[in-house]
């Protein structure tokens, strides 16, 4: 007889791909952030990456107030909060640290957010990581400092941060801070349906910061360059990205979800190579090959808050 399929399985297997595929995604993203620095201001970047998919998605949003509007209601905080640390804060700070400092600073930086989540994690779930994950997580990281040293450890202690790098680890910390409570606070609503409440409510809070940009700056021109530019960041980083980075934290948790942000750096140099005509060198394999071999790891077995949910 044919057995059937581990449907939990097959779920964290969709998971762990949706994540690489968002890894993916949000390369491209930082690729633009520095793309655009003097072409579009930071905080109209923010504003339309998410004005547009409001407009665009504007059915499927009012019918997930009007299907949900009982269980907002009565959890109206930790919907608002997680709306603001993942819509209105986060992109938009990563932005503007994208204006004064370096696309490796940002990457690098970036780094940190695995070990934020994990130490949310603990504080806010009580959830100690496992030794693989902690032993993979080590490995990714070894992968993307050497894709981010090119190979020369020189190269990464001369690294210099400055106001550009505190600002990204502030955008991080929002982020780890909002994945562990997306567990912390499970609410009885489908990804697509909390992605469509989150936008409706965190673009409006962007809404003010941006007609106070234009005043003061100006707008952008719309140039064919840039409308393409925004169509990918309201499409792919946005929308499908954050469906995706929501199911893994639902399915694998916060901890392990977090550690795929280290496949950035790797997917931004894959993007330069293939777009920008860069150069692979051998530090890009080995770099690569040890963040993937690290997240293998670290994505087998269970940490004691998932085995209390089992």
């Amino acid at each position: 007889m044919t057995s059937i399929p581990d449907t939990k399985f097959s779920n964290q297997q969709l998971a762990i791909a949706g994540l690489v595929l968002t890894s993916l995604f949000w390369a491209g993203n930082a690729i633009i952030a520095r793309l655009t620095v003097g072409d579009i201001g930071p905080v109209s970047l923010s504003f339309w990456r998410w004005c547009l998919p409001c407009i665009y998605l504007a059915p499927f949003i009012l019918l997930a107030w009007k299907k949900h509007w009982q269980i907002v209601k009565e959890h109206y905080l930790q919907v608002i909060t997680l709306a603001i640390l993942s819509i209105s804060t986060y992109n938009t700070i990563l932005y503007q640290a994208a204006q004064h400092t370096t696309s490796i600073n940002i990457t690098l930086v970036s780094c940190a957010l695995p070990i934020g989540t994990l130490l949310f994690t603990y504080l806010l779930l009580k959830d100690a990581p496992v030794r693989k994950q902690i032993i993979g997580g080590l490995i990714s990281l070894l992968g993307v400092l050497t894709i981010l040293s090119r190979g020369d450890l020189d190269r990464l202690l001369n690294i210099r941060f400055n106001q550009g790098d505190l600002l990204m680890l502030v955008a991080v910390s929002c982020w780890s801070l909002y994945s562990v409570l997306l567990k912390k606070w499970p609410l009885d609503i489908p990804a697509f349906d909390m992605f469509c409440l989150f936008i409706s409510i965190g673009t409006p809070v962007i809404a003010p910061f941006y007609f106070w940009e234009i005043s003061v700056s100006g707008s952008f021109e719309l140039s064919m360059a840039n409308i393409t530019l925004l169509a990918y960041l309201a499409v792919f980083p946005s929308v499908l990205a954050y469906i995706f980075w929501n199911n893994g934290v639902k399915h694998i948790g916060p901890g392990k979800t977090s550690l795929f942000s280290y496949l950035i750096p790797v997917f931004t140099s894959v993007l330069a190579i293939t777009f920008l005509q860069e150069e692979l060198y051998l530090f890009h394999l080995i770099g690569g090959l040890l963040t993937f071999i690290g997240l293998y790891l670290s994505s087998v077995g269970k940490t004691k808050f998932e085995d209390s949910l089992t």
